[in-house]
């Protein structure tokens, strides 16, 4: 195995290697089905082990992979200020629509 400088100590043949670009496609090209499933489980369901530790309203929450949108409905709903981003746009063209002040 070679140095772990050049990378190389993360080839593994039985992975191929991808780019993050062909992660955001692939879930381009998934979000119809995905974003129903996302959508069909709670927030409170999904969370449930860590509500208690979740910051007390109005807080500032960045959302980082926001898929559907729905954590971030949540936390919008339930007072916080939200920041959500996500690099598909697959997802978020299928989302339920959020009003976003600025």
């Amino acid at each position: 195995m070679a140095s772990a400088q050049d990378g190389s100590e993360y080839d593994n043949p039985e992975y191929p290697e991808f780019e993050v670009h062909d992660v955001v496609a692939g879930y381009d090209n998934a979000a119809t089905a995905l974003v129903p499933e996302y959508e069909g489980v709670s927030f409170e369901y999904v969370y449930a082990r860590v509500l208690q530790w979740l910051p007390q309203s109005p807080a500032w929450v960045l959302d980082v992979g926001a898929g559907s949108g729905r954590d971030a409905a949540w936390f919008a709903e339930n007072g916080h200020q939200v920041v959500a981003v996500e690099a598909s746009g697959g997802a978020g063209r299928r989302c339920c629509k959020i009003e976003i002040e600025f």
